[in-house]
């Protein structure tokens, strides 16, 4: 798991937050290697937000996509 994804599962851990937001919902649906997550801090270092994206590639094109079965994602 990169640095990043690691970050945010022990952000998810410390708050309450809906399932979809979940590393573990994202694994299940995705995949492990076919999500990221991009997280912003203010200058002090302190979480501002996250986005939460699906990796898919179809004919040598990457591309985001929603996830399947979320019906929201960040």
């Amino acid at each position: 798991m990169s640095d990043i994804k690691q970050k945010y599962k022990s952000l998810c851990e410390k708050h309450t937050l809906p399932v979809y937001f979940h590393p573990e919902w994202m694994d299940a649906i995705c995949g492990s290697d076919s999500w990221d997550v991009v997280v912003s801090n203010d200058p002090d270092g302190k979480f501002q937000g996250a986005w939460i994206y699906r990796l898919k590639s179809i004919l040598g094109f990457t591309y985001l996509s929603m996830p399947q079965l979320t019906p929201f994602n960040g």
